[in-house]
């Protein structure tokens, strides 16, 4: 995979826990079963969130799981983008892409591609199509491939994204929630897979499904793979339709982790819809991941700057800031 960015190998280390409300590192208290020299040692070791300005500042918890980092990575996380979008994927979103990846012990792919197109364009949908060729190639290599679109923030750290896929199922999306067009449909912005024949038989599926018509090349084709209810030509009204073995091993993630991003939406910044298909759609206050998906790239470049500077600012604060509310959009 050209990816152009080697891994770093680290050794086995013992990852401290995070405050689950102000995702800082908590302080050790030496209580527990862990030695008070080590302060990693024991499975149930007492940690206290030292941020005075947290909602959790001087409660004890016992240590959640401890993520080791091995030798070899858990898997990989993988981006892509052409011309337009190489800029930004390197400069603006790849640093949130590599601090969630060194956490939680994947290597990270950014693939540069020959071209991009524009809105949904010809050019546009191939290089959204190139996204099922290099998941193909990364569960060759790792047991995990976690897909994120170029026009993504990580916006937090503190979930370890697997989690989420059920033990006995090959991959996980989320839903797209659109009431102004009546459709729910899995959104492959963010797209984990496990190594297993069905992920390749997915894969296969959705290659002989090929790009379909319409906005959404790759992403028509997963619904027609997973028997989903397209709805009509623009996907108004799709829903799941009658299904089949695929979408029954399929897990769903929490909406936080492929939010879409509301503010500044205008008749002239979108495509693939209009700005009042994203009003009433479901969000939570402090989401892992922001997609800016259906703005043209310029107003990409706009506001997915304006909210990484502000992610920059609130380091060291007691939280990440919270994205515009549907009200502000």
């Amino acid at each position: 995979m050209s990816a152009g960015h080697p891994r770093e190998v680290t050794t086995k280390r013992a990852i401290p826990p995070m405050c689950r409300v102000c995702d800082l590192p908590m302080a050790p208290t030496g209580k527990g079963t862990g030695s008070p020299s080590e302060r990693t040692g024991g499975a149930d070791d007492h940690y206290v969130c030292a941020n005075l300005e947290c909602l959790e500042f001087g409660i004890f918890h016992t240590r959640p799981p401890v993520v080791d980092r091995p030798d070899e990575p858990r898997g990989v996380v993988v981006t892509a983008a052409g011309p337009q979008m190489r800029t930004l994927m390197h400069d603006v979103v790849r640093p949130g892409f590599q601090s969630f990846a060194e956490r939680w012990g994947y290597d990270l792919h950014t693939v540069d591609l020959e071209s991009d197109g524009a809105r949904a364009d010809a050019a546009a949908q191939r290089a959204k199509w190139a996204k099922v060729d290099l998941l193909r190639q990364a569960l060759r290599e790792f047991p995990l491939a976690l897909w994120l679109d170029a026009d993504i923030l990580l916006t937090r750290t503190d979930d370890d994204i697997s989690t989420h896929l059920h033990p006995d199922h090959f991959q996980a999306l989320a839903l797209e929630n659109v009431p102004a067009e009546h459709r729910v449909n899995p959104n492959t912005g963010v797209w984990l897979m496990r190594s297993c024949p069905s992920a390749f038989e997915f894969l296969d599926a959705v290659e002989a499904a090929g790009p379909q018509p319409g906005p959404w090349a790759d992403q028509g084709a997963v619904l027609a793979a997973l028997s989903w209810n397209r709805g009509d030509e623009n996907y108004h009204w799709a829903g799941p339709g009658r299904g089949n073995q695929f979408q029954a091993s399929t897990s769903w993630l929490p909406v936080g982790w492929n939010q879409p991003y509301l503010e500044g939406r205008t008749a002239n910044t979108c495509y693939n819809g209009s700005a009042d298909s994203y009003i009433g759609r479901p969000t939570v206050p402090r989401p892992f991941a922001v997609h800016f998906m259906g703005m043209t790239t310029a107003a990409r470049l706009q506001h997915m700057t304006a909210m990484a500077s502000a992610l920059a600012d609130s380091v060291g604060t007691s939280r990440a800031p919270a994205t515009p509310s549907p009200a502000a959009s």
